[in-house]
């Protein structure tokens, strides 16, 4: 957050106190203006705050709903008139959101849009998608469901994730090396372009996922999403249905460990799936095995001679026993009129857990 503070005529006012205080912690960030009246206030965490300055000889100066975002460099300048310290002169309006520090393109993902808009597989990065020229990319061999995403036709390997502002790239895939469930993530911000050199790493987009931190009030969440074959319907082709139960389930909770000051914020996922496919094949029938091909759609021939064996039928001497026996081992009867038997390929078992934690002060 950054400013000027000015009296009534414009002159620039140095040595005034500037107090950002979070609304959601009450902790509050101090500095002071320098000689040209300017105040820089850094590091803050994202939020809502209010702002107040004083200085001797002028009124008080107060603002609140100053929302700061993922990367938000927010402009709050201040007239204080000429006044009693004890008088106070309150801004109710929010202060403007257009960024006037800075030229960056960007677009803020937020807390509500990752908890209301429906996610495949709790996936927040999906809502990537959502923002103008974005579109799923290429250049990655990623076999997850976190695909790269192209920003203005640039290759979908070509971006720098970051997670509370440090480095979340995965080297080898291209992509976020950790994503956060939706619970644990309080919004991310994706820079398309025009981003400050301090993101100089890659040429495309710029992704800062932020996670949630703990408050003066507890607060949290249980979660649980079910899947399963039960909800399923029949693939048209498929004799039967494949086998799925997934759940996917977790909680977060936050508050405050010393009011005011200190507070902590924890969540976790787990994730268990089995999941099995469905495959079928063309086995021959019982009269098959024998030879007798009479009632089959397809003539077998006589691959010495190019003709149609007799009466349709191969006499047990043309068999090989080594052939035969496998036949029998590894090619289960048909299960339907097409001569085709379906089964379900072993059940693959999937447990994925991942937790967050953070303290703050």
């Amino acid at each position: 957050m950054t400013g000027t503070l000015t009296d009534s005529s414009g002159g620039v006012l140095k040595d005034a106190t500037i107090v950002a205080v979070n609304q959601n912690t009450q902790v509050a960030y101090t500095t002071k203006t320098n000689e040209a009246g300017v105040y820089t206030i850094t590091s803050l965490p994202v939020g809502s705050y209010g702002l107040n300055a004083k200085l001797q000889g002028f009124r008080q100066f107060a603002t609140s709903n100053v929302r700061l975002n993922a990367e938000d460099i927010r402009q709050v300048n201040v007239v204080m008139p000429v006044g009693e310290l004890s008088e106070t002169v309150n801004v109710s309006g929010a202060v403007e959101a257009v960024q006037t520090v800075g030229g960056s393109l960007s677009v803020v993902v937020d807390e509500k849009r990752i908890q209301e808009l429906p996610l495949n597989g709790r996936d927040p990065l999906q809502l990537q998608l959502l923002l103008p020229g974005v579109v799923t990319g290429t250049g990655s061999n990623r076999t997850s469901p976190e695909a790269p995403i192209s920003v203005h036709g640039i290759r979908g390997i070509a971006n720098n994730y970051m997670l509370d502002g440090g480095d979340n790239n995965d080297p080898l895939m291209g992509v976020a090396a950790i994503v956060p469930n939706p619970d644990a993530l309080e919004e991310f911000t994706v820079q398309t372009s025009n981003f400050n050199a301090e993101f100089g790493r890659n040429m495309g987009a710029v992704v800062n996922a932020v996670t949630k931190s703990g408050t003066n009030g507890f607060k949290g969440s249980v979660f649980e999403f079910v899947r399963n074959d039960a909800f399923d319907a029949r693939s048209f082709f498929a004799a039967q249905k494949a086998k799925l139960d997934r759940n996917q389930f977790g909680a977060s909770l936050g508050g405050p460990i010393i009011h005011d000051r200190t507070f902590f914020f924890g969540a976790y996922q787990g994730l268990r799936e089995s999941a099995g496919t469905t495959h079928s094949i063309v086995v021959p029938t019982a009269a098959e095995r024998t030879g007798d091909f009479s009632q089959s759609t397809q003539k077998p021939r006589n691959p010495l001679t190019g003709q149609l064996f007799a009466g349709n039928q191969i006499l047990s001497n043309r068999f090989d026993p080594p052939a035969v026996k496998l036949m029998y081992i590894f090619a289960p009867l048909p299960t339907s009129r097409a001569e085709r038997t379906s089964s379900t390929l072993p059940l693959l078992r999937t447990a994925i857990s991942s937790c967050f934690a953070s303290i703050t002060t």
